[in-house]
């Protein structure tokens, strides 16, 4: 698989297994992190859930690094700024 394929596969996974919550102002998408269920009463099928999850967006991650590589070697000066970016859920998606 490639990036976009495994990029997509953790990304509809989250879609369907993570729910909105407030962050002080902000409402965050989440799913509770694997370094809490010693913390919380996670149910097994939750665990899963997010063990699942995890183990798509690292391999999102190790799919993107040679992508980042190749860029770098091409187009070095794309890294000369420091990069700045998150993603914020619109109110209407």
């Amino acid at each position: 698989m490639d990036f976009f394929e495994r990029l997509k596969a953790f990304v509809d996974y989250f879609g369907m297994h993570s729910s909105p919550e407030r962050f002080g102002s902000v409402m965050l998408q989440s799913v509770i992190p694997a370094n809490q269920f010693d913390e919380m009463n996670v149910a097994p099928h939750h665990q899963a859930e997010i063990n699942e999850v995890n183990r798509l967006a690292t391999e999102a991650w190790k799919a993107m690094r040679p992508l980042i590589a190749e860029i770098k070697e091409r187009i070095p000066e794309v890294f000369d700024e420091q990069i700045r970016g998150g993603w914020i859920r619109s109110p209407d998606e």
